[in-house]
């Protein structure tokens, strides 16, 4: 856990399908995906497209909703998304995680674009490969001094979500390590 020192915030809660938010300050999501090199084989594309906008678009996407709700009516928030490296660099067989983050890019953006009359900010991060345990454990250990640490990309995330980066909307700041 990292601390940043932005403004309290208070959660949201899903009761059924209704969700209730009290007020909410800061949105830092991020969706965990486990990204497979599959490439566009049809008889697994169909469903992987649509798993990993689901996981990675679809969930962004009724956060935001939600929160902003909640934001506009106070007229303050902050929002950060995590995208990825591959949102602007996509990879071979990475098609539906990149296309999917890449619409998280987008979705951030249009939403910086809505609100920028407002005390409301929304940007977007894209970190290449965050140095995690279960990254080394699926990709081993050779290349992991190059690796985004976690505490960097909490840092470039608490800035953001800050008062200093009340004049940033829309941006979408590379996180790459030494990759």
């Amino acid at each position: 856990l990292f601390w940043c020192g932005v403004k309290s915030v208070r959660i949201g809660f899903f009761h059924g399908e209704h969700f209730s938010i009290y007020f909410v300050n800061v949105l830092i999501f991020n969706s965990k995906a486990v990204v497979e090199r599959r490439g566009f084989r049809p008889k697994i594309f169909d469903e992987d497209w649509l798993k990993m906008f689901d996981l990675n678009l679809h969930s962004t996407f009724l956060l935001c909703k939600h929160c902003l709700r909640s934001m506009k009516l106070h007229n303050y928030g902050r929002i950060v998304t995590i995208g990825s490296r591959g949102a602007v660099q996509p990879g071979a067989n990475l098609a539906a995680y990149c296309a999917s983050k890449a619409a998280v890019v987008a979705l951030t953006q249009a939403i910086a674009e809505e609100t920028k009359q407002t005390n409301i900010t929304a940007n977007v991060v894209l970190p290449s490969i965050i140095d995690t345990p279960g990254n080394r454990e699926a990709m081993g250990e050779a290349n992991a001094k190059d690796w985004v640490s976690p505490q960097s990309l909490a840092e470039v995330i608490c800035f953001l979500a800050g008062e200093g980066a009340k004049d940033l909307r829309g941006a979408a700041i590379p996180v790459y390590g030494s990759l």
